[in-house]
């Protein structure tokens, strides 16, 4: 199992370099993220101007929730 902290969440999200190492891990373990670390990350995402921040948080939670 992966815990997923905000700034894994974030480079996802914004596509930066790291994205290509965090895919492969992400994609062949169970993944656990906290409601602190989604709320974190929404906050960072409205932040950046992402206006769909709120939408896709909810979306990754229902796609690792059990």
């Amino acid at each position: 199992m992966i815990a997923v902290d905000t700034s894994v969440i974030i480079a996802m999200s914004m596509n930066e370099p790291e994205v290509e190492t965090f895919r492969p891990l992400i994609g062949r373990e169970p993944v656990i993220i906290g409601w602190p670390t989604l709320f974190e990350a929404r906050m960072v995402l409205s932040g950046k101007g992402f206006t769909s921040a709120a939408k896709m948080i909810k979306r990754l939670a229902e796609t690792v929730a059990p």
